[in-house]
């Protein structure tokens, strides 16, 4: 797995995961947001983690990696993150993950495997969601599998993490990219937003279902297709996400 930490003021030491040198441009400032396929920005306010799946390596990082599809990708982000924390001498050992696209597929999967180490999470325009259902095996649902063998999927750690999730209103292309199977189909909807209205509509839901008060927020996007580049220059999803994230909330909730 590659990876960069980046903040201010900058200083550069290096780190290993997996056998991959990481590059640390270091500051001491908690809480660290990891951020999934998403390049760096230059004014990041804290420390700054993006590590990067490479097909060849993580090739089932989306679903964190299941039993003979190649590395878990969750234990490896958790291996960064303490190598991490180590050099900046973080006491948190939570963090804040945001993922994109097929980043978010592997955010909420994480949270849902590991929702003690994550504040909050950001999900912006998966193609598909684990629905919270344990009558449904793993990763259509929270149910036990044998893809992921020992694991337990913890939907009441996950209804308790702050989830913001958003996609563009125009995000409806059934591109090649998208989980297209007929089971997501009828489970989910035929399209990223209806799949985002769903999946946070079967969220809020299950919270009820469980008595767990729910703190998910879904966000459309004007005008905005799948491509990343609206998302940050029509959607102005970088100040909605930071906002979000860092006590300010911006925005409705467009459920």
């Amino acid at each position: 797995m590659n990876g960069i930490i980046h903040c201010r003021p900058p200083q550069e030491v290096s780190g290993e995961c997996s056998g991959t040198t990481f590059q640390y441009i270091a500051d001491t400032q908690p809480p660290l947001p990891c951020l999934v396929h998403r390049p760096p920005g230059d004014e990041a306010p804290r420390g700054l983690l993006l590590p990067l799946f490479s097909q060849r390596d993580y090739s089932d990082y989306q679903r964190l990696g299941r039993k003979g599809r190649g590395p878990r990708a969750d234990l490896a982000l958790l291996k960064a993150i303490e190598q991490a924390r180590a050099y900046l001498a973080l006491r948190d050992e939570r963090f804040d993950l945001l993922g994109y696209s097929g980043g978010a597929q592997f955010a909420h999967r994480f949270a849902l495997l590991h929702p003690q180490r994550v504040r909050r999470i950001g999900l912006g325009a998966a193609g598909w969601y684990t629905w919270p259902d344990p009558r449904v095996p793993y990763p259509r649902g929270t149910g036990a599998t044998a893809a992921m063998p020992g694991e337990r999927f913890d939907l009441a750690g996950l209804l308790r993490t702050p989830i913001l999730v958003w996609v563009g209103d125009r995000d409806r292309e059934r591109d090649s990219a998208l989980n297209t199977s007929e089971r997501i189909d009828r489970m989910q909807g035929g399209h990223r937003v209806a799949r985002a209205v769903n999946w946070v509509r079967a969220m809020r839901q299950a919270g009820l279902r469980l008595g767990i008060r729910t703190e998910i927020r879904l966000q459309l996007l004007p005008g905005v297709t799948h491509a990343f580049v609206e998302a940050d220059r029509i959607g102005g999803i970088g100040r909605l996400v930071f906002d979000d994230f860092y006590d300010s909330p911006t925005g409705e909730d467009t459920t």
